[in-house]
């Protein structure tokens, strides 16, 4: 299911801004007052994640199998994992 809303950025301090979530979105991912979320800028776009499973989704901690003994395979192996995404 994708919801957008559209919501306006307002001035909280020198260098900061904020913008309201609704709270229906932040309850679905357990997020209330004085959780943690992580925050990611991607270039075009901005992603938060609470703190925790869906945090580690976005390669907190990633394992990549290998099947060979040989340092050269396992390096293309971690750069085409890099350079995926580690999907």
């Amino acid at each position: 299911m994708v919801e957008e809303e559209v919501r306006k950025v307002v001035t909280t301090g020198r260098s900061s801004v904020a913008i309201t979530i609704p709270k229906r979105w932040l309850t679905a991912l357990g997020i209330g007052p004085g959780s943690h979320v992580l925050l990611r800028f991607m270039g075009n776009y901005i992603a938060l994640a609470p703190m925790g499973g869906a945090a580690k989704a976005w390669g907190g901690n990633n394992s990549i199998g290998v099947d060979r003994d040989d340092p050269e395979y396992v390096l293309r192996k971690v750069i085409t994992q890099y350079l995926k995404g580690c999907q």
